[in-house]
């Protein structure tokens, strides 16, 4: 049921994929599986997100965040702080925003994980962006960049070359700016 929803949830058709996401935990709550439970949380908070259903999103992340610490599962307790971290973005409550990401690139660091501190970073840098703190967001950015290509996360570093590209247009550094739109174009 769970992969179903997460078809729906790639097409966009949300409430579907939340159908089949509740149908999933009907399932599990008769099992009894807590580790599958949390990460089905972080869908349905991620599908109500979808639909712009902030107050259920949030539920559902807190929910899973809580289950996640419950568990001890530190790797599904980051990916919930960068989501919360995205929800409260999307919100325009940039401070929020920021303290779960910095939660998650703590975390990160402590797990080791590059690929969640990555992503924590590259938030951060987008973050302080629209807060139009360019240097900070440079600096995080590039930071991500550097973990993004040593790892080869060419998505992660399509949206950072994006976003740098944007910040050096902004500074008149139009040549910068063409190297990382180049970049972008060519991870596309």
């Amino acid at each position: 049921m769970n992969n179903i929803g997460n078809i729906y949830y790639s097409w966009q058709k949300y409430e579907r994929a939340l159908n089949y996401y509740f149908q999933a935990i009907e399932i599990l709550d008769q099992q009894k599986d807590s580790s599958e439970l949390l990460s089905y949380e972080i869908n349905i908070g991620s599908a109500y997100l979808g639909l712009d259903d902030f107050e259920n999103a949030k539920t559902y992340y807190q929910k899973a965040l809580k289950h996640a610490k419950r568990i001890g599962n530190k790797h599904m307790v980051t990916s919930c702080l960068i989501n919360i971290g995205v929800l409260y973005f999307i919100q325009k409550d940039y401070t929020k925003a920021i303290n779960y990401y910095n939660d998650a690139c703590a975390m990160a660091k402590e797990l080791e994980s590059k690929l969640e501190l990555a992503y924590a970073l590259r938030n951060l840098g987008e973050t302080y962006m629209e807060l139009g703190e360019l240097k900070k967001s440079q600096d995080y950015l590039l930071k991500s960049k550097s973990i993004a290509e040593d790892e080869t996360l060419n998505a992660l570093l399509s949206e950072i070359y994006s976003f740098l590209h944007e910040i050096e247009k902004k500074q008149n550094n139009f040549k910068k700016a063409l190297d990382y739109h180049v970049k972008f174009t060519e991870l596309k």
